[in-house]
Parts: structure tokens; sequence; C-alpha cells
């Protein structure tokens, strides 16, 4: 009834590994959209949500762990200041207007923009420097074993 082995053919197996990306990116945006709401629409406090950020948080974590010891950055993005500039910006205007949203308030809302930019834009060096040296390492391993 359940075999080991793997029954699929490698068209097969392509599809359903695309199967599986589009339904963790689906959940990943699903739950991002849903404690928007939650949170934005209907007030919630930060109890009321608490599973599903940990759930969130988990899969950010996995994610970003597993891409980086593989030695992908992104399919899209090159790994560099300017990229990490650009991604900075853009996680630091959407914490604006969530902050600024939720709590009306100017000057908190600029000061957590301001914050979640500098953090971003560490974090995001410092995976490219972790990645990098990541595609060096498996590259000389292939080396090694050709």
């Amino acid at each position: 009834m359940f075999k080991r082995e793997n029954q699929l053919d490698e068209m097969q197996e392509q599809k359903l590994l695309k199967i599986e990306h589009n339904g963790c990116w689906l959940a990943f945006w699903g739950l991002l959209a849903a404690m928007a709401v939650q949170v934005i629409l209907y007030g919630q406090n930060f109890r009321y949500i608490a599973g599903e950020w940990i759930v969130f948080l988990v899969l950010c974590l996995y994610l970003g762990v597993a891409t980086a010891r593989a030695g992908i950055y992104d399919r899209h993005i090159q790994i560099g200041w300017k990229s990490s500039l650009v991604l900075s910006l853009a996680a630091a205007l959407v914490f604006f207007l969530f902050v600024f949203c939720v709590n009306g308030y100017l000057f908190g809302a600029v000061f957590a923009a301001a914050f979640v930019f500098v953090l971003c834009f560490i974090a995001l060096l410092l995976t490219g420097r972790y990645v990098k040296k990541r595609q060096a390492a498996l590259e000389a391993e292939e080396d090694v074993d050709d």
C-alpha cells in the first residue's frame, strides 16, 4: 500500500515540486494578509494573532535559512548593497503604512520604519555575504568532486 520508493517520473516530480512551491507561497502571503486584515480592519490585539504570527515567522526562518544554506539568494535579485537598500526601503515603507494605519501616530510610525530599515539593510547585507561565501564553498566542493 505505502511504498518507500518514489512512484513519480521526472516530469511528475517537477510538477509536484511546482505545486508545493506555489502552495508554500500561497500560505506565506495568505498568513500575512490574514494577520494584516485582523489587525488593521478589525483592530485585533496581538495575542489573538499570536498563533498565525508564530507559524509565519517559522516559515520565514525556514525559507531564509534553507535557501541561504543552498547558496541561493533570489531568482531575480542580485546580491549587493543596492538591492539591499531598495528592499529595505520597501519594507520600511510598508511597515510605516501599517504602523500609521494601526496607531495613527506619525512620529512613532517614522521611528518604527527607520528601525525596520536599518535592521533589514543589515540583515540583507549579512545574508548576501553569507550566500556568496556559501556559493564559493559549494563551487569548490563541486570542483573537488569532478
